[in-house]
């Protein structure tokens, strides 16, 4: 059986992409309060937290398209997909953003940092929400670059945002991307890159059905397995 190309550390880690909700930022909490009350104000029914979890990790749109479906019901007016988006748009705005990163996050960059590995964020969430996030979480100084949902015409699983985040920092050969769902894994794969999966995101498919070269519940965990392959760059890679 062939080999599946993202279920291999590479002996040099010289740059690591991160996804962002989920997988650096436990987010689940603002999400679930952005997406209830978007849907009060459409007069639909609030989601439960198992529910968001599971629509999260495509991009804002199939996550409202979905949340739509979910809470549709007899009696209830169709709602279109970009109005129902741009409540949600205006609710996180009003609402802002509380979520911190999940422990020892901010440790292992900071140590990928002190080794002198360049990191960026290639994530779903709409580009100026996802510099948002960082800067108020105190993150965002460890990136050189940040891919989102609309920075380019497409959206992961896709796998040029991957590789657009990858170029940004590094080669493919010998950079880890750390994601927690099955679009990571699918994306990480397409791409040929090495894939860390995170198991306490938000993922819809059994953990057992996503090829990964690493899987961690605490990122200490991540960091020991990674601690000694990370290595500087080579001079003008």
């Amino acid at each position: 059986m062939r080999e599946r190309p993202n279920t291999t550390l590479p002996e040099r880690i010289e740059a690591v992409v991160f996804d962002l909700d989920g997988t650096l930022v436990d987010t689940l909490s603002d999400i679930d309060a952005h997406a209830n009350a978007m849907l009060a104000r459409l007069g639909r029914r609030a989601l439960a937290r198992e529910e968001t979890a599971s629509f999260i990790g495509e991009g804002l749109r199939v996550f409202v398209e979905r949340s739509l479906s979910a809470t549709a019901a007899a009696g209830l007016a169709a709602i279109g997909l970009d109005e129902a988006m741009g409540v949600f748009d205006a609710e996180a705005n009003r609402l802002g953003y509380a979520a911190d990163p999940f422990d020892g996050a901010e440790q292992l960059l900071a140590r990928i940092g002190a080794a002198g590995v360049p990191m960026a964020v290639c994530t779903n969430k709409i580009e100026a929400g996802a510099h948002t996030l960082l800067a108020t979480r105190g993150l965002a100084h460890h990136f050189a670059a940040v891919i989102g949902g609309d920075t380019l015409a497409f959206l992961k699983p896709d796998p040029r945002p991957l590789l657009a985040a990858v170029e940004a920092v590094g080669r493919p050969e010998t950079t880890l991307y750390v994601g927690d769902s099955g679009t990571d894994a699918r994306t990480s794969e397409a791409a040929g890159i090495a894939f860390a999966l995170h198991t306490e995101g938000y993922r819809r498919e059994p953990l057992e059905a996503l090829p990964a070269a690493i899987t961690f519940a605490q990122f200490a965990a991540l960091e020991t397995a990674i601690a000694g392959r990370l290595s500087r760059p080579p001079s003008g890679a």
